[in-house]
């Protein structure tokens, strides 16, 4: 047995189906037999009890069994299986159609010739050592990737396989590490007809199926991609010398010569999608820096001209960058220069068609209008209406006459203001003569004494201003006279009590002393429970505290 295709846990949930289809409707002497030399065969360290244990999960084999044609060896044993008890339930033939329709495979595949004569134990290990592969295909054909390892390369191709090469794709046959055919996309049938550096470096195309590498390679475009300078391209300038410039951007490229960007990428080992991807931008990034620094500018304002001008600048590096990726067998099919910056003394603005578009649509969302949508806005006020309309016999009132009006308005208000103390001071004293004897009274405050400059006399107006509207008197409302200041004088009824412990007379209901601190506390009359000392009944027993 081979330890690329039945080792790990693929092996392993293999052996977990074949358990699984075995004992849905009872597990028999033959199939326990069977299942034993599968597990001794295939060297998969497990028992049938911890097969038994462990449950058989059809999302995990979807995942594990990676290509179509493991997924149909599997549902081809598990009939295998099926069949080591000579007869055949409807359970079974249940649970195999459930398997072939979870895994992606036809019930022709699980259920034709299940009705054969009973094979030997060991039937099931021979038929898995004489596998070939007769089925070839990529199956994540949907999934973004560069390059996809047909993993199972113990077993031959046999003559007549059907190999299925999807649209984007192409599958590169290896033998040593050596590329020695191409085939594209298409349905076709494996032999020496399709493969003829294979056939040709065998010498024939053997009896029970040759054995090579099966490589599939993404031809189609890729995503759009990132890219940008790691280290900022060194560019020659007149007045300011050698100035460091970085740049990034987008890009999109597609393989042209699978064998050659084979060679270059996976010739050792397949490499992940991340890696390619990286090297890609490596690519596109040193080469862009390298056209940059190979451009002629006639003097340093085109130079600054031109590196401000993304969309010239693009097409002005990019046969550079499409010469030298050809030459790696990559199409450039997109590239895209986003933005450019450099030293501040070169005063860089780079802008291009492509962000002049993002920002008038970033200006209509936001309810901009026209190139300059943050210009000034006009204020706009509106006057304050006069307090009556003006009639002809009024007079023209200067701005003397103005602060004039204001200064007798304004000692109209101090007036008012010094009659509201004088009755807050009338209310003040009438309140301390209705309080009881003993209750302070709290002093009312003086007047505040109005400086003589404030009226001072002030020149004629010469015109009257207009006469104040009539305001309509507001009833008075009753004044309430204020409760009197609660002191220890006014409630002789706080009575004190002296403290338990150090005699110091503090007030009745008090939980402790302020001189000494000790808890003031009694033991109840009827249970000896701790009770404050003003607590009239006891909060255990109930008994009133007499």
């Amino acid at each position: 047995m081979s330890n690329s295709t039945w080792s790990g846990q693929r092996a392993r949930v293999f052996a977990r189906g074949l358990y699984h289809v075995a004992a849905c409707d009872g597990m028999q002497r033959h199939e326990r037999a069977a299942l034993q030399t599968f597990l001794d065969k295939v060297g998969v360290p497990e028992t049938l009890d911890s097969l038994a244990a462990e449950p058989f999960d059809y999302g995990e084999a979807a995942d594990l069994l990676d290509s179509t044609w493991l997924r149909r060896t599997f549902v081809q044993a598990c009939r295998i299986m099926v069949q080591m008890d000579g007869k055949i339930t409807p359970t079974e033939r249940d649970t195999l159609r459930g398997m072939a329709v979870a895994l992606g495979i036809g019930e022709n595949v699980a259920l034709d010739d299940i009705a054969g004569p009973r094979p030997a134990p060991d039937a099931l290990v021979e038929w898995v050592n004489g596998l070939a592969v007769d089925f070839v295909s990529w199956d994540d054909a949907d999934k973004r990737a560069w390059f996809w390892f047909f993993p199972h390369p113990d077993h031959p191709l046999a003559a007549g396989a059907e190999i299925r090469v999807c649209h984007g794709q192409v599958l590169m046959v290896r033998d040593e590490g050596e590329v020695t055919d191409v085939i594209e996309a298409g349905n076709h049938e494996a032999g020496p007809a399709l493969m003829p550096g294979l056939t040709a470096r065998r010498g024939e195309w053997p009896a029970g199926g040759v054995e090579a590498d099966l490589l599939f390679v993404r031809t189609g475009p890729s995503p759009i991609l990132r890219w940008g300078t790691t280290f900022p391209a060194e560019v020659p300038t007149r007045r300011w010398g050698v100035v460091p410039l970085r740049a990034f951007g987008r890009f999109s490229v597609r393989i042209e010569d699978p064998p050659g960007v084979a060679m270059r990428f996976a010739r050792t080992r397949v490499p992940t999608d991340d890696e390619v991807d990286g090297r890609l931008r490596r690519m596109i990034a040193g080469r862009f820096a390298e056209a940059l620094t190979q451009l002629d500018f006639p003097d340093d304002r085109a130079l600054i001209d031109g590196l401000n001008d993304l969309d010239g600048l693009t097409d002005r590096v990019l046969p550079a960058l499409k010469a030298g990726l050809n030459r790696s067998g990559i199409k450039l099919i997109r590239f895209l220069v986003e933005n450019l910056t450099g030293p501040l003394e070169l005063g860089l603005k780079p802008r291009s068609r492509r962000t002049d578009q993002l920002t008038a649509l970033g200006r209509t969302l936001l309810g901009g209008a026209g190139p300059t949508p943050t210009a000034a806005v006009p204020l706009v006020t509106r006057a304050v209406p006069r307090a009556r309309p003006a009639t002809a016999g009024d007079a023209i009132i200067d701005t003397h006459d103005d602060i004039e009006a204001i200064a007798d308005g304004t000692d109209g208000i101090k007036n008012g203001t010094n009659g509201i103390k004088r009755g807050i001071e009338n209310t003040s004293d009438g309140m301390a003569n209705d309080m009881p004897d003993g209750v302070a009274a709290t002093p009312a405050p003086r007047p505040v004494p109005v400086p003589a400059a404030a009226t001072a006399a002030r020149p004629p107006v010469r015109s009257a201003p207009p006469p104040i509207p009539a305001v309509t008197p507001v009833p008075a409302r009753a004044v309430r006279a204020l409760p009197p200041q609660v002191t220890a004088h006014a409630l002789p009824e706080l009575a004190q009590q002296p403290c338990i412990a150090c005699g110091v007379a503090i007030p009745v209901g008090s939980r402790f002393c302020m001189q000494c601190g000790t808890p003031q506390t009694r033991p109840c009359i009827a249970c000896g429970a701790d009770l404050p000392g003003g607590a009239r009944f006891c909060s255990h027993c109930g008994t009133r505290q007499t």
